[in-house]
C-alpha cells in the first residue's frame, strides 16, 4: 500500500489511502472500494506479497526455564477505516493457539545483542513496551550464572497499574539484588507526558558514570521513536559531561520542561533557573545543541555576537 500511496493521483483512490487512526487503508478496503469484475480469488492473491515473519525477542533463559521459551506479545487490535483490526500474530497467538497446542516458529540469531562475556562488567538496558523482553532473559542469565556486574533497567509503557510488564518480579529482582537499579517512566500517569529518555537525563550523571566505567548499553523496543529519543538523549549526556556543560544542567532542561519527548526543545524561552544557575560553558554548549531557536537569547545574556567570538 505505500507504493500505491505514492503513484496514486486518484483523488478517490488517495483519499481511501490516507491514514486513519495512524493507520494505512488495507488491500480490503481498496477491494471494497474498488471492486473488479471476475477476478479469480486465486488470480487476487498471485499478486499479494507473502506474509512478512514476525520477530519476537525471547523473554526467558533456559538456564532459568529449561526446555522453555517465553516471549512478551502486545495483542494489536485497533478501529481503522471503519473495520476492527487485528494484528496477524499477536491475535493467533492469543486467541487461536489452545493451550498445549504448537505454531511454527523459527529461530533468527542476532550476535551482537548480547551479554558481555565478563560477567563483572555493568550493563544497561533501556526497553520500554513489550522492548523488556530481551532484559528478562538477561537479568535471568546473569543470576543462573551468578554473574555480579552492576545491572540498570529504564522501563516505560502507558500506566503503571495496568502497563508495568513483569512488575512483580522485577521488583523481587531489587530486593534480592538480581537487579541493581530501575527507573520507570509511566507516560499516562501525569498531565506531562514522562518517557525512558526523560528518566536518563534526570539521572545523566549517574548514566554518564556507568558508561564510564565500561557498562554495555542496550536498548529495544520501538526503533521509529523511541529509539531516537534515547540516541539523542545519549549525545546530549555525553555533550554535558565531555562537551563543556555538567550533567546538572542536563538534569534541570529536564525538570524545566525544555525538551519534548524527541528531546528536541520545546520551549522558545530559557528557563530563568538556567539562567540562573548555568555557567557561560553551560550556556554556550546548550547553544550549540541543535537549538538556534534559542542561540540569539544565550548569546544575548552572555554579551556576545555568535558562539565563534568566545571560541576565537
Amino acid at each position: 500500500m505505500p507504493k500505491a500511496q505514492k503513484h496514486s493521483s486518484h483523488p478517490r483512490i488517495s483519499a481511501r489511502l490516507k491514514r486513519a487512526n495512524g493507520h494505512l487503508a488495507a488491500v480490503i478496503d481498496m477491494i471494497a472500494d474498488f471492486p473488479v469484475p471476475g477476478l479469480a480469488a486465486s488470480d487476487f492473491c498471485g499478486t499479494l506479497r507473502k506474509q512478512l515473519p514476525r520477530l519476537y525477542s525471547i523473554a526467558s533463559s533456559l538456564r532459568a526455564h529449561p526446555a522453555e521459551v517465553h516471549l512478551t506479545i502486545a495483542i494489536v487490535r485497533y478501529h481503522s477505516h471503519g473495520r476492527d483490526r487485528e494484528g496477524v500474530c499477536s491475535t493467533y497467538t492469543a486467541d487461536r493457539v489452545d493451550e498445549g497446542g504448537t505454531m511454527p516458529v523459527f529461530l533468527h540469531y542476532d550476535k551482537n545483542f548480547k551479554l558481555p562475556e565478563d560477567g563483572d562488567t555493568p550493563i544497561i538496558m533501556v526497553g520500554p513496551g513489550t522492548g523488556i523482553a530481551p532484559f528478562r532473559a538477561f537479568v535471568e542469565e546473569r543470576a543462573a550464572t551468578g554473574a555480579i556486574g552492576k545491572s540498570w533497567l529504564f522501563f516505560g509503557d502507558q500506566h503503571s497499574a495496568t502497563d508495568y510488564l513483569y512488575g512483580d518480579e522485577w521488583e523481587r529482582c531489587l530486593a534480592d539484588g538480581r537487579l541493581s537499579r530501575i527507573d520507570l517512566a509511566f507516560s499516562r500517569d501525569q498531565a506531562e507526558k514522562v518517557y525512558v529518555q526523560h528518566r536518563m537525563l534526570e539521572h545523566s550523571a549517574e548514566l554518564y558514570s556507568w558508561l564510564s566505567d565500561d557498562a554495555v548499553f542496550y536498548v529495544c523496543g520501538d526503533a521509529s521513536h523511541m529509539a531516537h529519543g534515547v540516541h539523542e538523549a545519549l549525545i546530549t549526556i555525553e555533550e554535558g559531561a565531555v562537551g563543556g556543560f555538567g550533567a546538572h544542567v542536563a538534569q534541570l532542561l529536564a525538570d524545566e520542561a525544555v525538551f519534548d519527548s524527541g528531546l528536541k526543545f520545546r520551549s522558545m524561552v530559557l528557563p530563568d533557573t538556567f539562567i540562573n544557575q548555568a555557567s557561560p560553558a553551560d550556556m554556550y554548549a546548550v547553544a550549540a545543541m541543535n537549538a538556534p531557536q534559542i542561540e540569539a537569547k544565550v548569546l544575548e545574556v552572555l554579551g556576545v555576537a555568535s558562539i565563534g567570538e568566545k571560541r576565537a
